[in-house]
């Protein structure tokens, strides 16, 4: 949705119910931010609780291009999950590259729900980072939960 008017501003189908918010950043430097999120791939028809092989749900990391309606492929791991986590995103070593730190939850299903074990990962990517984001965390990144107007 459109912050400023409230219109439907991208509608695509992607993924599965996960419960971590978007983070934005002009990754390609185009004008316009991308927004970065994690998205869960599993049979959907069948829900969260009720999957029958867990080689099968993966944990993808995306960009979306709205501009072009262009998904841009981050990361992607099979046998993981994400259903708690936001991820963060700036400069964490000071070298003006976009590092993204995210969490991923280890999955076997049965039993469901099951706490096996997640893991933190950093992406130390090669995009440029010119300025810090305006929204590259929870709540954004001063943890205000107000978007800044530009």
């Amino acid at each position: 949705m459109d912050g400023k008017d409230g219109r439907i501003a991208y509608h695509d189908s992607i993924g599965c119910t996960a419960f971590s918010s978007a983070v934005v950043y002009d990754i390609n430097h185009d004008g316009n931010d991308e927004v970065i999120i994690s998205v869960n791939e599993f049979d959907c028809s069948l829900g969260f609780l009720w999957q029958k092989d867990a080689t099968q749900m993966t944990n993808r990391l995306i960009a979306i291009e709205f501009k072009k309606g262009a998904q841009i492929n981050l990361h992607s791991e099979k046998r993981y999950k994400n259903i708690f986590s936001t991820p963060w995103i700036g400069d964490i070593d000071g070298d003006n590259y976009l590092d993204i730190v995210f969490c991923e939850y280890f999955n076997v299903f049965p039993p469901p729900l099951e706490f096996l074990g997640m893991r933190v990962k950093r992406i130390s990517s090669n995009m440029t980072i010119d300025e810090d984001p305006v929204w590259g965390a929870y709540m954004g990144s001063d943890g205000s939960g107000v978007f800044p107007i530009q």
